[in-house]
């Protein structure tokens, strides 16, 4: 029983180990402003076999896409535009799960409500992976983002 254990142990830790999140998923971050109104483009590249898990999630189920805001006046979220997600049932979680698979694009909207110009905010994101042959999950990773308003 103890060496099944440990086989299992080290089986996880070399699947982990060869594969990092930066591997499997990548990000980008871009920014276009008209006059008051701002858009945030977020877009995640994810490999073949592998998804990224919605924002919609239980309270048991994967660590869900999420979006953090720095508190600050002098924006208002407007909106969000997301991505088309699938639906299954997964039997791990034991409910059902919204993912993506090849590329998630979220596209946030914000308006400049205070009409300052050159103020900094900042914010972050995050996202959980798994591989949908091995099962393998990795840890839910978190990315800074911040924009200047024009």
């Amino acid at each position: 029983m103890m060496k099944k254990t440990m086989i299992f142990w080290c089986a996880t830790l070399m699947a982990l180990t060869a594969f990092s999140q930066d591997d499997v998923v990548t990000n980008a971050v871009s920014y276009q402003q008209t006059g008051d109104r701002l858009e945030m483009t977020i877009t995640l590249d994810i490999k073949p076999q592998w998804i990224v898990y919605d924002s919609i999630a239980g309270k048991d189920g994967p660590i869900p896409f999420s979006l953090s805001l720095a508190e600050d006046p002098a924006i208002k979220i407007l909106g969000v535009k997301k991505p088309k997600r699938q639906k299954k049932y997964d039997d791990l979680f034991e409910m059902d799960i919204y993912y993506f698979k090849d590329q998630a694009q979220y596209v946030f909207s914000f308006q400049n409500v205070s009409g300052q110009v050159g103020k900094k905010v900042t914010g972050s994101f995050e996202f959980m992976s798994c591989n949908l042959t091995s099962g393998v999950c990795l840890p839910p990773e978190a990315h800074s983002f911040s924009f200047t308003l024009k």
